[in-house]
């Protein structure tokens, strides 16, 4: 009997295989591309989604609803007829049951990158080496637009971010909207440049950052939709009537 057991799960172990490398199976190339990443960065413990990274992101959400699918068939709420899916995750290394919440890990480690970078939380979210702290970053700021939304339409959304956890992340002087932040930043690098050469319009790459004569190239740009009456209608236009005032009183010349 145990010799016929045995060959009951050698033969069922060959079935699941050659079902895992059929080829054109779109299931069987998410889990291919989910090894792979196992292979390079020695584990698949994925956030829910990666925002920055797009390809990332679509990893997690299908590894997401694999995790999902198996808590509705153990509760008997649904069946498979593909079980060697289930035991090819179990043998990469899924863990099924819900992890602990990571929150407040991952917010000591924003407060620990926080001491080492001059105050700033703007943790770059492609190239640190931790990718689950880097998108729990984003996420963050991805579920307090959700939040606002919320508060403006009353539909709550399905998120984690709670007036709890927003005043914590407030009390540490965290960036919500990098893009303002930026903005700033090289405001700021403008204003300098004024102070050392006095006319802002002489700014090249040949006198200046390329970072800032990027940049001013762009509000010039910006605003040339504005002129246009692109400036509502396209999402490339970040540039409002408060950042024209600033622009000017410094002495820029937008229209060119």
């Amino acid at each position: 009997l145990a010799s016929q057991e045995t060959l009951v799960q050698q033969a069922t172990k060959v079935i699941y295989n050659v079902q895992l490398q059929a080829p054109n199976v779109a299931w069987n190339q998410r889990y291919e591309q989910l090894k792979k990443y196992k292979e390079e960065h020695g584990h698949i413990d994925l956030p829910c989604r990666c925002r920055e990274d797009p390809a990332l992101d679509s990893m997690c959400i299908w590894l997401s609803n694999q995790k999902a699918f198996f808590q509705q068939y153990c509760a008997g709420e649904t069946k498979t007829k593909w079980p060697y899916r289930i035991v090819a995750l179990e043998t990469l290394g899924v863990r099924w049951a819900k992890l602990k919440d990571k929150w407040p890990d991952n917010f000591e480690k924003l407060v620990q990158f926080q001491k080492e970078h001059e105050g700033s939380t703007l943790v770059p979210t492609k190239s640190h080496p931790d990718r689950n702290f880097s998108s729990w970053v984003a996420n963050q700021r991805y579920e307090y637009k959700l939040w606002q939304e919320w508060k403006r339409t009353g539909k709550e959304p399905k998120i984690g971010l709670t007036q709890e956890r927003i005043d914590q992340l407030n009390s540490i002087g965290f960036v919500w909207n990098v893009f303002d932040e930026k903005w700033k930043e090289m405001f700021g690098q403008l204003l300098k440049y004024k102070e050392d050469y006095g006319d802002v319009n002489t700014v090249t790459e040949r006198t200046a950052s390329p970072a800032l004569a990027r940049w001013v190239k762009r509000q010039r740009l910006e605003y040339q939709m504005v002129q246009n009456g692109e400036g509502k209608t396209s999402k490339k236009c970040k540039l409002t009537d408060d950042r024209i005032r600033q622009l000017e009183e410094v002495g820029l010349t937008l229209l060119i």
